[in-house]
């Protein structure tokens, strides 16, 4: 073996949320239930989410065109982390195979230059991670910042809220009730 490539930080991430089952079964048999029953309830939930909010896009946030480009933009990015984590799920063997004949058949002879990529590859991921996290704390605590006058009589108007200072980080259609009116004070 050459060396632990790094992709697996990424397929272990992957089964703790439940977007991919196991790979490896558990010897006892109610851990394997209960590993499928958190992956399809993963994906039910996921599904729904992503249609709910592409609803809520299409219908509510058209409206006001900067928050329909932003929800927009959600949708966008909501859908291609599912798309990626399908598409790693439905050809997990063929990666894994190819993973093994990495690590087996290539030739290890500059096991210093590889350390040197893996350790680099891996900064990489935690970056990428902490940007991540960055982000979706911002997008979190900017509800928490005053609005001005001027976008909250905006909001009010547009979207006949009235509690428009009210502001949740993301939007999602729920059947049977209308955003409207319906935000809580």
């Amino acid at each position: 073996m050459a060396y632990k490539h790094s992709i697996y930080l990424l397929f272990k991430l992957l089964r703790l949320t439940g977007f991919q089952e196991f790979y490896y079964k558990f010897q006892s048999e109610w851990k394997n239930k209960l590993m499928t029953v958190l992956f399809w309830t993963n994906n039910i939930l996921g599904v729904f989410t992503l249609g709910s909010h592409i609803i809520n896009t299409m219908t509510a946030s058209t409206r006001y065109m900067p928050e329909f480009f932003q929800r927009l933009l959600e949708d966008v990015a909501f859908f291609e982390v599912y798309l990626e984590a399908n598409l790693i799920r439905t050809n997990l063997k063929d990666l894994m195979q190819l993973l093994h004949h990495m690590e087996t058949l290539f030739i290890s002879q500059e096991l210093e230059i590889v350390h040197k990529c893996h350790v680099k590859a891996k900064g990489i991921f935690f970056v990428a991670v902490a940007i991540c996290g960055v982000c979706l704390m911002a997008s979190v605590l900017e509800t928490y910042f005053p609005v001005s006058q001027e976008e909250l009589d905006l909001l009010a108007y547009i979207y006949d809220r009235k509690y428009p200072d009210n502001r949740l980080q993301t939007t999602f259609w729920i059947p049977g009730i209308v955003i409207t009116n319906s935000i809580l004070k």
